[in-house]
């Protein structure tokens, strides 16, 4: 929190008058537990330890573990702001990236959805398909498309 000078003196004033205030400004100020990650931070956590573990499937999680943070440790504490020491952590933390990761494809599939495309340089390209993510603007340009080619849909 980020307080001007005039307002952190007229704390300072509140806490002189009682003891209750004080403590209410005192907890105004005291920061408790880790600092939240973004998920985007778990998410590249996942990716990374899938990976790996892609590539060494003849180790366990246990042995794999000190191997990884060996490799990965400085990534990884760029990605929190802090390090993550023991092994229930590391996998606390691979289990909520792969939430978050669950949860942006289960959007991606709610609102995406795969039409035929309705360009001439995709059908060149060889694209058939393109993923839409607003069905009313497809349905707009493809009846648009259906006049341009002199056909009624």
């Amino acid at each position: 929190m980020t307080l001007r000078k005039s307002e952190l003196d007229l704390l300072a004033q509140l806490a002189a008058t009682n003891p209750q205030a004080a403590q209410l400004v005192a907890r105004l100020f005291r920061k408790r537990g880790r600092p939240n990650a973004p998920a985007a931070a778990y998410k590249k956590l996942a990716l990374l330890w899938r990976s790996y573990r892609r590539r060494h499937p003849e180790l366990t999680d246990e042995e794999a573990f000190p191997l990884f943070r060996h490799l990965h440790g400085k990534q990884i504490e760029v990605a929190f702001g802090l390090k993550r020491n023991t092994f229930e952590s590391h996998r606390k933390a691979v289990l909520k990236g792969d939430q978050e990761i669950q949860r942006i494809n289960t959007h991606r599939r709610q609102t995406w959805h795969h039409r035929s495309t309705l360009s001439l340089r995709d059908l060149i390209e060889g694209r058939r398909s393109r993923p839409v993510t607003n069905l009313m603007r497809y349905r707009v340009e493809e009846y648009l498309a259906m006049q341009a080619l002199g056909e009624k849909s």
